[in-house]
């Protein structure tokens, strides 16, 4: 590319179309290879030939528009990434109408930098527009619609708009489905989104079925070792020691840590979230040493990978707490219940169910430490 834009420049000049898209070629080059400011200046060239050529409303100019917004997004500069598509799919509706393929992808852009910025309901109506139009153009069974409709289904889900979600998710589903066969790993990660609305409506059997079939895939498909494989397992033991099922829970966690272990290493949010999920299991079961073991590596992780002020820090703390409540070992616990708090107050405010639970928990130890008694039996910590 850079060769072709030398010659170009020799021959056609520095003001010239054939130049500005050697230009952005050269640009494109720079920014998958990481090199952003040297991608700008190639893009920023580009445009300033086409505008000085073709206009500032040409098909051509929002295209180069758009190649700079992304090299802002890669910059992390989100705000000027945000200008260049908005200013790139006004040119396309102008030029191009407003149901082409390329305002939707401009749509599906903006909506991922509203939904990279927090900004859900504005993504949300940037994607379900896309989606619109990738519906009329591309007709309802291609994959792009389904990506999109996974993407609207995620949002509204974010949104606790469950029963919104599960249609989006279904409707992905069978184009996957019908397009990739019931063996894609697409496939399994939208059982695995599904899933998660049943949970979310408090259907653990629908829920369990969804990602049972989803693990199945995964294994069929990645491997009994990929990563993908540990989030299923341990959403399955989830529904399973919700049941009751601590066996068979234990058996899913065990397995999740053991593949964590050995493609992430050892010290990988993933495995502190097994060992977190073993030591609870461990807990139900009344084996508070092993839980001990499990949950005090769960928080060595926790601590190095998340910080200390990180909520999944405190819910560590809490079940550790827990456990040396029911030791008596009180000072150790309320240390532990304290830390807890800290945490929660600190991130949540004052107000969460989340606090007020672990205010719940010290004031118990307190009353253990005065009458140097265990918890009466019904009460919870």
């Amino acid at each position: 590319f850079e060769e072709s834009l030398r010659i170009r420049m020799i021959v056609l000049g520095n003001n010239h179309v054939a130049t500005a898209t050697s230009l952005d070629n050269v640009g494109m080059i720079y920014r998958h290879l990481g090199k952003f400011t040297e991608a700008l200046v190639q893009h920023e060239k580009s445009l300033r030939i086409k505008r000085s050529v073709l206009g500032n409303d040409h098909s051509d100019v929002a295209a180069t528009l758009t190649n700079i917004g992304l090299v802002y997004l890669k910059q992390g500069k989100v705000s000027q990434a945000l200008a260049q598509f908005e200013e790139s799919v006004r040119i396309k509706r102008n030029n191009l109408g407003n149901n082409h393929p390329d305002v939707a992808t401009a749509l599906h852009n903006i909506g991922s930098l509203y939904q990279s910025q927090g900004r859900f309901s504005e993504a949300l109506i940037q994607f379900e527009e896309s989606l619109s139009i990738k519906s009329i153009v591309l007709g309802n069974n291609h994959l792009d619609v389904a990506a999109t409709l996974n993407i609207v289904g995620l949002l509204y889900q974010r949104q606790g708009k469950s029963s919104e979600a599960l249609v989006q998710f279904e409707e992905s589903l069978r184009i996957k489905r019908g397009v990739l066969g019931d063996e894609h790993p697409d496939v399994a990660t939208t059982l695995y989104n599904i899933g998660m609305i049943y949970k979310n409506l408090g259907k653990m059997s629908e829920a369990l079925e969804q990602w049972e079939e989803s693990l199945r895939i995964k294994r069929s498909v990645l491997g009994d070792n990929h990563p993908d494989v540990t989030a299923t397992l341990n959403n399955v033991g989830i529904i399973y020691k919700d049941q009751g099922k601590l066996l068979e829970s234990l058996a899913q966690f065990e397995e999740s840590l053991r593949i964590s272990r050995k493609v992430l290493g050892n010290n990988h949010p993933d495995v502190a979230t097994a060992l977190y999920n073993m030591g609870s299991v461990y807990l139900h079961q009344g084996k508070n040493s092993e839980a001990l073991l499990q949950l005090e590596e769960c928080l060595r992780i926790r601590r190095r990978v998340l910080g200390n002020d990180h909520l999944d820090v405190a819910a560590t703390l809490n079940n550790i707490g827990k456990i040396y409540h029911s030791q008596g070992r009180f000072p150790g616990s309320l240390v532990q219940y304290q830390e807890s708090l800290r945490i929660r107050r600190h991130v949540l405010g004052d107000d969460h169910p989340d606090v007020a639970r672990t205010l719940n928990n010290v004031a118990l130890v307190y009353r253990s430490l005065t009458g140097h008694k265990r918890p009466r039996q019904g009460e919870k910590t």
